[in-house]
């Protein structure tokens, strides 16, 4: 198998076991990987999707001990998705999708892989802060929240361009990346991408293919607010 395929996998498989720093050393190596062999094939290098600080974190390779970490972690149960009311007190708290994306083997676009891998470490450090509720450190916890923003929005740079996402990791990046402007109080901004995933899903309801967006309740629930508005705005 192809090692950034296996790499990104087995990081996915960990996520799912809230191994979050693990997942995300593999993560970094299965990125930089993909980004070399880009730019071996692309005249001008490493596109500016990806930066430095990215590049700066990774450690050297685990090609070696990935299996190992692996292991590690297999003998543990996947464990339930974090319940976001409970950790933000607030029982109407915002959806945030939480399955990591896992790359087929028939992938083999440096670029589209890089689209996929940024989603998940993206995911991970999003989890991963919403987990700090717990420990009470603040500053971390934003810290995380902010990595995950910018990798969020590095993925969707690179998937408008290249368009290798299934319209529900789609979704997921706009509705993640929502979730986070909120609790930063950007509410304008959070709106817009709420507004663009709004318009997304009931152009798919009108065609008939809401059937192949997973967790389509969840995505409807962080929307219901703004069709409520739109109603009341239509009826005075």
């Amino acid at each position: 198998m192809d090692p950034v395929v296996a790499l990104n996998n087995q990081a996915a498989s960990l996520l799912e076991r809230r191994a979050y720093e693990i997942s995300l050393r593999l993560l970094r190596e299965a990125l930089v990987l993909a980004q070399d062999r880009d730019a071996r094939i692309q005249e001008n290098g490493v596109g500016d999707s990806v930066d430095c600080e990215v590049h700066s974190e990774v450690q050297p390779s685990l090609l070696n001990d990935s299996h190992k970490y692996h292991d590690e972690y297999l003998h543990c149960p996947i464990r339930k998705p974090l319940n976001i009311s409970l950790l933000e007190d607030n029982n109407d708290a915002d959806f945030v999708y939480q399955n990591p994306l896992r790359i087929p083997n028939d992938k083999d676009e440096e670029r589209e892989l890089s689209c996929i891998i940024l989603f998940n470490m993206a995911l991970a450090n999003h989890l991963w802060a919403l987990e700090d509720v717990e420990k009470e450190d603040c500053a971390l916890r934003s810290k995380r929240l902010k990595k995950a923003l910018k990798l969020y929005e590095m993925s969707f740079s690179l998937q408008v361009d290249y368009g290798s996402m299934t319209i529900t990791s789609i979704l997921a990046l706009v509705n993640n990346s929502a979730s986070i402007y909120k609790h930063f109080n950007k509410v304008q901004r959070a709106n817009k991408f709420y507004n663009h995933m709004l318009s997304s899903l009931m152009a798919m309801i009108e065609l008939g293919e809401a059937s192949e967006v997973e967790q389509l309740e969840g995505f409807l629930h962080n929307v219901s607010k703004l069709i409520l508005r739109n109603v009341a705005a239509r009826a005075a």
